[in-house]
Order: C-alpha cells, then sequence, then structure tokens
C-alpha cells in the first residue's frame, strides 16, 4: 500500500506539472464584437466578424469557413470523442483519485483540449446537479479560450433507469425514472416512448448534454446477451416502431438548437452474438444465421426514416456478410458499401469506444483493444483503416497526435478529414453550439421534475400528478389548475377563464392572486380530483370529436357527443370520490367545449387525422407536441373495466385506435345501445 501511495505522489507531481502547461496552451476569453447594432463572439479573437462566427450566414458557408481556418492538428482532434472526468466539487479533473477508481481511465481535461485539440466528450458523472452546471460551464470556457474558440459538444449513454449499479447506463438520481428500454418495449408504445424521448431531451440539456449515446436499435435475439435490456426486444418491427419513436422525441422533427441529437447502435444489428458473448472482449464474433441479417436492419431503416443524426457501428465481426471478416468499425463493405452508398446515410458514423488502443493504466493491462479481426495491426494502422472504410468519428481514443501525423505524411489525406469534418460541425452548428454553449445557471431547476414522471396519469397505480406530488414531497400545499386554456389565445390576451383546486384555501388565493389579470381570471373548487380528472379525461373525448369532425358528422353530433363525454366523466368521476358537479365547471364542460371544437387542440387534430385514414404512429411522430388523450385512454379503459364503470365512448375509442374497429361499427354499436337517462347527476346525487 505505501508503494501504491508513493508511486501516485510521484504521478501527482508530474500531473500537476503537465496541467500548467496545458493550461498556458489556452489564450483568452473571446470577447464580444458588434455588427449592425447586434453583439457577436469573437471566437478567434482577429478582431473582426468571421463567417463561422455570424449566425446570420449559412451553416454550409459557416462550415466550410471554419474548416478554411483550422490547422491539421485541430482538424484531428475533431476527429475524437472521449470520456472526460468530471470532479465532485464541479471543477475540471485534471488527475485521477482514489474516490473515484474509474477516473483512472480518464485523460486530464486540458491535455485533451488544449493539446489534442479535442472538442467531443462523454460524461459518467453524476454529481450534483448545480456542480454539473459548474463544470460544464467551466468546461466550455476552456474551449472557447482554445484558439478558433470550438465549442464542446457533450455526450452520455443511457441515464433514466431505476438500477443503481454501474454498467451501460448511468444512474442519475435527479433525473426522472423510467423503464428499461425492453420494459418499454413490452409495451409495444410508440406514444410513450416518444414522450419519454422528449423528457430525456429536456432532461438532458438541462445539465449541457447534447448526444445522446443511442437508442439501441439491435435486436435480443439472443438472450444470453447482458445488453439485451437495452434493446426494445426480439421483434425487428416492434423496434423499429420504437426506435423512430425515440429519435423523434429525443431530436424533434429536424436538428436544431431545441434537440438532443441521437447516435442510433449498434450497426448492422449486433443481437445475435456467438454463444450471447458481449464482444467488449475477444472473440467478438456474430452470426446472422438463417439468413436473417436484412431483419436486423429493420430498426435501422426506421432510424435513418426517422433522421437520425449518428450512427454507432459495433465491436464484432458479422461472420460472412463482407469481403473481409472485421469489425463493423474497420469494415469499408458495411460502412461506405451499406450505410454511405446502400442508405445515402449523410450523417456521422461514430465508432464504438476503444477499438484501436489498449487500456492500460500505469502500464497495466485493464482492458484489450476490441479491435477484432485487425488485432495484428498496429495503432496507426488500424486508425488508418477506420478512417479508410468512411468513418467520421471515433469513439473511445484520444489518438489526434497520431492523426495528425497520418495527414502530414500523406496517409491519409486531409480532404478526406475534411469530408468527416463537413458532418461533425454541421451538427454543432445545428445545435446551436457555436452560437451560444452556456448553461444559465438555474437551469437545474427544471430537474427533479415530478410531472415528469407522471405525465398526467401513472400508468401503474392511476395516481394523478397532484397525488404523486403529496406522496413524494410531503408537501400538502398543492393546488390544481385547469379550464378551458389554448396558450395560443392565452398568448394574445383573449379573455379566459381557468379554475383552481386545492384543499387548502389559502393556496387557492394566492394563486388567484398570482395570476389574474384584465384578461384571465381564475375560479375556486375544493374539489382538487374532479378538477384534475376532468383536466385528463376531456382529451380523450376530443380524440373523438376530431374523428367526428373528420367524417362530417355535423354539429348535432359533436353536441351529442359532448354532453354524453360529460355524462362518461361525471360517471367515472364518481365512482372514484369527485363530486359530479365538478364536471359542470370549466375543467368539465367548460373544457370539452373548447378541445372537442377547436382545430389549436392536440388532441382534437389527433382525433381528426385518424379520421382522414392515417395510422397512429403517423399522427404522433409528426406532431411536435403530446397528445395526452392517447396514453389517457388505455390508462382509463383499463380503471373503467376494473371498476365496472360503464364508458362506451372510451370503450368505442379504444377498439378504433387498438382493435382496428371502424368508426362506422362503433357509432352504430353506440346509437343502438338501450335508452339510458340524459342526466344523471343532480345536486351531487345519481338520479333516481
Amino acid at each position: 500500500l505505501s508503494l501504491i501511495i508513493l508511486i501516485y505522489l510521484v504521478y501527482l507531481i508530474k500531473w500537476n506539472v503537465d496541467s500548467s502547461k496545458n493550461e498556458e496552451l489556452l489564450g483568452k476569453v473571446a470577447p464580444f464584437i458588434e455588427n449592425k447594432g447586434n453583439p457577436y463572439r469573437d471566437l478567434n479573437k482577429n478582431g473582426k466578424l468571421d463567417v463561422y462566427e455570424n449566425k446570420e450566414e449559412s451553416i454550409q458557408n459557416r462550415v466550410e469557413d471554419l474548416i478554411s481556418q483550422m490547422t491539421i492538428e485541430e482538424k484531428a482532434g475533431t476527429i475524437f470523442i472521449n470520456m472526460i472526468g468530471v470532479n465532485e466539487d464541479g471543477s475540471l479533473m485534471e488527475h485521477p483519485t482514489f474516490s473515484d477508481p474509474f477516473s483512472f481511465l480518464m485523460g486530464s481535461s486540458l491535455e485533451m483540449i488544449a493539446k489534442k485539440h479535442m472538442n467531443h466528450f462523454n460524461i459518467r458523472a453524476s454529481h450534483d446537479k448545480e456542480k454539473m452546471v459548474a463544470w460544464h460551464n467551466t468546461l466550455q470556457k476552456v474551449g472557447e479560450r482554445t484558439r478558433l474558440g470550438i465549442p464542446i459538444t457533450i455526450a452520455t449513454d443511457p441515464r433514466h433507469g431505476v438500477p443503481d449499479t454501474f454498467g451501460a447506463s448511468i444512474y442519475t438520481p435527479y433525473f426522472s425514472k423510467w423503464p428499461s428500454p425492453l420494459g418499454l418495449g413490452a409495451t409495444r408504445d410508440s406514444t410513450l416512448v416518444y414522450d419519454h424521448a422528449k423528457i430525456v431531451s429536456e432532461e438532458y440539456k438541462a445539465l449541457g448534454i447534447r448526444v445522446a449515446l443511442g437508442p439501441m436499435a439491435d435486436i435480443a435475439s439472443e438472450p444470453r446477451w447482458t445488453r439485451i435490456n437495452g434493446t426494445f426486444g426480439e421483434d425487428a418491427f416492434v423496434n423499429a416502431k420504437l426506435t423512430a419513436a425515440y429519435i423523434k422525441g429525443i431530436q424533434g422533427d429536424t436538428l436544431g438548437t431545441h434537440s438532443v441529437a441521437a447516435m442510433v447502435k449498434h450497426f448492422p444489428g449486433s443481437g445475435p452474438l456467438d454463444d450471447g458473448k458481449d464482444s467488449h472482449f475477444p472473440p467478438g464474433y456474430q452470426s446472422y444465421k438463417g439468413g436473417n441479417f436484412d431483419y436486423h436492419l429493420i430498426p435501422f431503416e426506421a432510424a435513418f426514416n426517422a433522421g437520425v443524426s449518428s450512427v454507432m457501428p459495433y465491436y464484432s465481426v458479422p461472420k460472412g456478410i463482407t469481403s473481409e471478416d472485421v469489425a463493423a468499425g474497420y469494415n469499408k463493405d458495411l460502412i461506405k458499401g451499406i450505410l454511405r452508398d446502400g442508405y445515402n446515410f449523410d450523417g456521422i458514423i461514430c465508432t464504438d469506444w476503444g477499438i484501436i488502443s489498449d487500456i492500460k493504466p500505469f502500464g497495466m493491462m485493464f482492458k484489450p483493444a476490441s479491435a477484432h479481426g485487425v488485432e495484428h495491426l498496429s495503432t496507426v494502422e488500424r486508425l488508418e483503416k477506420i478512417i479508410a472504410a468512411g468513418v467520421d468519428m471515433i469513439g473511445g481514443e484520444s489518438l489526434s497526435l497520431e492523426l495528425a501525423n497520418s495527414i502530414h505524411s500523406k496517409k491519409i489525406s486531409e480532404e478526406r478529414i475534411d469530408e468527416s469534418l463537413r458532418r461533425i460541425l454541421k451538427q454543432k452548428f445545428l445545435l446551436g453550439l457555436f452560437d451560444n454553449p452556456y448553461l444559465k445557471s438555474e437551469s437545474h431547476l427544471s430537474l427533479d421534475n415530478k410531472a415528469n414522471i407522471t405525465k398526467g396519469i401513472e400508468a401503474q397505480t392511476f395516481a394523478l400528478m397532484s397525488q404523486i406530488l403529496a406522496e413524494e414531497t410531503d408537501n400538502k400545499h398543492i393546488a390544481v389548475l385547469s379550464g378551458p386554456n389554448l396558450a395560443k389565445e392565452i398568448a394574445v390576451s383573449s379573455p379566459t377563464g381557468a379554475v383552481v383546486a386545492s384543499i387548502d384555501p389559502d393556496v387557492v388565493s394566492s394563486v388567484q392572486n398570482v395570476l389574474h389579470s384584465d384578461s384571465f381570471r381564475v375560479y375556486a373548487n375544493s374539489d382538487m380530483l374532479g378538477v384534475e380528472l376532468g383536466g385528463s379525461l376531456k382529451n380523450i373525448y376530443a380524440i373523438i370529436a376530431g374523428l367526428a369532425e373528420a367524417m362530417g358528422m355535423g354539429h348535432n353530433t359533436n353536441a351529442m357527443l359532448v354532453t354524453r363525454s360529460l355524462t362518461e366523466m361525471a360517471r367515472f368521476g364518481v365512482e372514484l370520490g369527485a363530486d359530479p358537479m365538478t364536471f359542470l365547471g370549466l375543467s368539465g364542460v367548460g373544457d370539452l367545449i373548447v378541445t372537442c371544437s377547436s382545430p389549436l387542440s392536440r388532441n382534437f387534430r389527433v382525433g381528426k387525422a385518424l379520421g382522414e385514414g392515417k395510422d397512429l404512429d403517423m399522427v404522433i411522430s409528426e406532431m411536435d407536441q403530446v397528445a395526452e388523450g392517447v396514453n389517457t385512454l388505455k390508462q382509463v379503459k383499463a380503471k373503467a373495466d376494473e371498476l365496472g364503470v360503464k364508458m362506451p365512448l372510451v370503450n368505442g375509442l379504444y377498439e378504433i385506435m387498438y382493435n382496428n374497429q371502424t368508426v362506422d361499427h362503433i357509432i352504430s354499436s353506440l346509437m343502438l345501445e338501450e335508452h339510458g337517462l340524459d342526466v344523471e347527476f343532480a345536486a351531487g346525487r345519481p338520479q333516481p
């Protein structure tokens, strides 16, 4: 033990000296300059507005201008992405510590940025969220101090699972908790996965994470593979649907400043590993038995159609598929032949981590390189083969000096590197990092968001958001706000009413005082359950009204649907303990009138699109907002069946959306039901 401590202290002196030298390689922070009355960051500190610094220029022009100013060393550094450490206090990790054994596998932050010119990193840390935000801004300041001020792109493996053990996912206590991808796959619910991915995107951005190393589009065809819990399951078509939904949710319809870029993995599908042996380690083979290679490509095709920005090939050698048995990251037939030429994919192709170099902290072998099929090649030869195969980025390596030497010696052409830089830098510009890579100090406040966990009604328990808040926070000062509140109309100050409900009259009064204005009036109610149920249930009936609208059923039908919807809402609410009179207010009939008639209603638009013959998954993927009624329908039907509550409209819509029944058939069965009462409740009591 004493010898280990002594060796560590000697290295610590060296690390501190090296850190000081690397600090000296950095320049000043970028000053602001003004152009036509607008401030811009002078990233290269030359006193003028360059094309790449000008957000008014096209991204293509900005990319080309930046590449023209980069040295070979700066170009080489941009090709690599590797792990970077984060100290618990939010400072840069410059040397490993015994408190974090994993830090011994990571390099110095300043060395990778200032000396090796790297500007892409993935993180595994999940320290206090305030410290993570501070670290991110400190790191971006280092990037700004480089010669060209190129911002840093941060990536991560999945973080939204429940297990807190070390592995391919990273436990982050303040992120919302979700089932594993295998659990999500069991739901076969693309809407749920889309909603999940949108929340993942918002929580990642709160910490400055802009690239998700996922989703896994692999098919779980080998049950002994230890990573099948990261897949959506064994069905290629279910995987395809959910993979596309995740990408649409996390990126949006197009990649932009609102996005987290997705990196789908592991091309060409790494489910069929021989004997289930994960190819992080030898022997690293997989076989597509029964001629099923094309079947494993189906989820990736869905990812390409969804606009995924990046693809990661796996470690394995796909035996017998290509002209040479080498791992996917080295395989020109896969990268150039299938990905580039076959699918016309023009996004970033990034290798999996550590396929070139052995990991040897203090010279001791920790893990051999996953260089399957090219074990005989030297480090530089492996590097050159990867670039020749058509890869853009290399993961888990920091070999920028070696790559620069290969470019200088003409073994790799600078023009070939420029091809990859165009894709890599385009993503950086699209994400908005060149214009502002920094986080607001309060960005972490969006985390620990219980609403993100529940999204209306919790599927497993049918708990409402207010109930989960009360359970999780022990806070009794909770209120529910609901009503016919279309955001676009509120934004232009159209007179609007809402209802606030709470068991605490002081909370009600406070909300009324805060929100009241010339155009917004807040009414009071003490029935929290009824108000919150009304706000959730009306989304179901808005879908039904949209269907009726698409089929040209007219105002009579709409009026009948609204009133019968009101009856069902009250019937269901009373069974759960709500006051039926609540549904005659703003969160019931008021919300129904708006959502069942306005094209501004998301759920109404979903119903109308379904009535026009569109597929549900297509409708959801084309929306840039969440239509809550799609998920609420499943939960309400299950609960109504459990309680024995008669809800013919809910049952009918469920049959249309999930059991392929025709609208005409359902309408006919509803109209031919036995006669019932018009009004079932009066003054809080059922009619005799």
